[in-house]
């Protein structure tokens, strides 16, 4: 019998603080599935990441590194790897404004269907020219935040959102950049949670292309089939034949569908988009039959 090994995935990658000062030590935290090392790293600099935590479905990974004293001031990035996986983090080296988020609420905080949307609403006070805030959730079994959905502070600083419940967990906003803040987390019950999808193996080919050309984004989609007593998912199965998007961002905040797709029956796909300028792609499923979204983490191409 051959046994088929889901590929490593990077979920998130967290670095604080953001913006650093010149000389400060910065933590970089790296969320994966199904990876047994992680390397990565800052600038010309190696990152050495130790196992800081696990969770049923879920590893987290730690490197604390110092920055040079005559570090120029400027984005930087992280580039991080674990197997065929690869993630790039950029993060400021320089003086951070002051922000805030303020008086965060989810309504309602205990539902009885994965199905049922939930309202979010806070205030943005901040110094920095940046207005979109990121709600992120995370399940109560796993270590990752994951950005959900994305709202834009009016003049007075109040936001808006709307998302679904699809399991139990903890919700918060982020306002990422030069002035990062992060909200009080508000856990929300789920009676009746839908199932969970993922991404596995995705990836985009090639990473640098010449403007107008076409990149190709594979992987495959899986549904989760059976979980033991503690919570863990223990099977995967393919979800036959499922729609799929790909996504564009210019950053890593603000995304926008690019083209379709449809899985085959054993849950791969194949896209193809043309680039024209730099950026962030990730794919995505809407969630179907009881199964909630899912979407990739974020690969970055470059265009010549």
């Amino acid at each position: 019998m051959i046994l088929w090994r889901a590929s490593p995935e990077i979920v998130s990658v967290e670095i604080e603080p953001d913006p650093a000062a010149p000389g400060q030590r910065v933590s970089v935290v790296v969320v994966t599935t199904d990876a047994r090392s992680v390397a990565g790293t800052l600038g010309r600099e190696e990152l050495r990441f130790d196992r800081a935590e696990s969770s049923p479905n879920e590893q987290a990974w730690r490197a604390v590194h110092q920055l040079p004293r005559d570090a120029e001031p400027a984005e930087w990035t992280v580039t991080v790897t674990a197997g065929g996986a690869v993630a790039e983090e950029p993060f400021t080296v320089g003086a951070a404004g002051v922000s805030r988020i303020t008086g965060f609420v989810v309504t309602p905080t205990s539902v009885d269907d994965g199905a049922e949307i939930l309202t979010f609403t806070g205030r943005l006070a901040t110094e920095s020219a940046e207005r979109v805030v990121a709600v992120q959730f995370r399940p109560e079994i796993d270590l990752a935040w994951r950005d959900v959905v994305f709202a834009e502070a009016g003049e007075r600083g109040r936001f808006e959102a709307r998302a679904q419940a699809m399991e139990t967990g903890r919700w918060r906003a982020r306002l990422r950049g030069t002035a990062p803040a992060t909200s009080e987390e508000v856990r929300v019950f789920v009676a009746r949670g839908l199932k969970r999808s993922r991404f596995v193996g995705y990836a985009v080919t090639p990473s640098t292309v010449s403007q107008g050309r076409a990149v190709t984004h594979t992987g495959r989609l899986q549904w989760e089939k059976s979980r033991n007593a503690a919570g863990k998912i223990t099977k995967w199965r393919s979800p036959g034949t499922q729609p799929v998007s790909s996504e564009y961002g210019a950053s890593r905040s603000s995304y926008a569908r690019k083209a379709g797709g449809t899985t085959q029956s054993n849950g791969r796909f194949v896209i193809s988009t043309p680039v024209s300028k730099s950026g962030y792609w990730k794919v995505t499923f809407g969630g179907a039959g009881g199964f909630g979204g899912a979407e990739s983490g974020g690969r970055k191409v470059t265009a010549g």
